[in-house]
């Protein structure tokens, strides 16, 4: 079976819910697709930003130079 026709089946079988079955297939199916968000690894590019984002001196650098672009009076 291809992959859309799983996802077509299993949406038609997500459909023909109701009630109660309904609440507990949506909270099984955000369990499931939540952890395997959390166990993904993050990329090189993630990691990266990551780590500069805890380099409080550069953050502060960067929000100094950010402000010093803006133009208030044009916002």
């Amino acid at each position: 079976m291809s992959e859309e026709e799983l996802k077509l089946n299993l949406i038609k079988l997500i459909v023909s819910q109701k009630g109660e079955a309904l609440k507990e297939l949506y909270a099984l199916i955000v369990e499931k697709l939540k952890n395997k968000a959390e166990d993904k690894p993050t990329s090189d590019l993630e990691s990266a930003y990551q780590k500069m984002a805890q380099d409080e001196e550069r953050e502060k650098n960067a929000i100094e130079w950010i402000e010093g672009t803006l133009n208030a009076n044009e916002l």
